[in-house]
């Protein structure tokens, strides 16, 4: 189980916990773009996933955002002109996501969401947020109930098929992260619920980068909170520095193509990092 209120412990630690202050810049960066959902679509291949579903998939109506987090990829779909909320299990993350892009936001357990979002959206959206989830087939089908009849949910999550046998565990640690997917389980998801399930094609965003596949560890992670929920994994150097090579593209494009060489790059053909399946009610 998840402990109560962990997940507002690592929206509001200071310093930001590993991985989480990537999402601090993104959400400032967000926040002042003119085209955010075309930025963030050149930032990883999720947002490119969420971008490409919308235009193909989902191409009207109203649109929900599961584990917004801070907010800002609804934000940007909003600006991109969509009616969008977005839904977290967090009331800091809802309340830092507010105070920066508006009234967009509600807390939402999704196992027990407000009469009013049941049925009631045409898209859902829910991006790295299943491997969070404790019973995952119930989160698929409470996320189902969202939708009206012929409408779709994708889920984006780690890709386990991109990794070896000997990566014994390449997502954040438990209790954050609890599974770890590959396309037979999402299949398997969908058999159970009785729905039918299918992958985007990542070829398009392939052709435009070459994502850097990490070298196997059998090294499992340190967990994120200590004892009281305090901060233990704190974003460490090698991340600030990563974080402030962004904010400076060109920069950073030739200091990245060093570290590749180190890490291994791999160019990828329909997969990617990540894993977006793509459920229709």
């Amino acid at each position: 189980m998840v402990p109560a209120g962990y997940y507002d412990a690592i929206y509001a630690a200071e310093p930001p916990i590993t991985g989480y202050l990537r999402y601090r810049r993104l959400a400032k960066a967000v926040a002042r773009h003119p085209a955010p959902l075309s930025y963030l679509t050149t930032q990883q291949d999720v947002y490119w996933a969420a971008q490409e579903f919308l235009r193909l998939q989902a191409p009207a109506g109203r649109i929900a955002e599961i584990g917004s987090g801070l907010g800002y990829l609804t934000h940007a779909v909003h600006v991109s002109g969509r009616d969008v909320v977005g839904l977290d299990v967090s009331a800091e993350a809802v309340a830092q996501a507010s105070a920066r892009f508006g009234e967009h936001y509600r807390v939402c357990d999704l196992a027990s969401p407000d009469d009013d979002l049941v049925g009631s959206f045409d898209a859902v959206l829910g991006l790295e947020v299943i491997e969070h989830a404790v019973d995952p087939c119930q989160f698929v089908s409470d996320a189902l109930r969202l939708l009206r009849p012929g409408g779709k949910l994708m889920l984006t999550t780690p890709d386990r098929d991109g990794y070896g046998r000997s990566d014994r565990w390449r997502t954040d640690p438990p209790p954050v992260h609890l599974f770890w997917f590959g396309r037979q389980s999402m299949e398997a998801l969908g058999e159970r619920l009785g729905v039918r399930v299918e992958f985007l094609d990542f070829s398009a965003f392939n052709d435009m980068c070459t994502q850097t596949i990490p070298r196997p560890s059998a090294a499992l992670p340190t967990p994120f909170l200590g004892e009281h929920m305090s901060p233990v994994a704190v974003a460490g150097a090698r991340e600030r520095l990563i974080d402030a090579l962004d904010r400076v593209p060109r920069v950073g494009a030739a200091l990245r193509a060093i570290v590749r060489r180190s890490a291994g790059t791999r160019r990828l053909g329909r997969g990617s990092a990540a894993l977006a399946a793509i459920f229709t009610r």
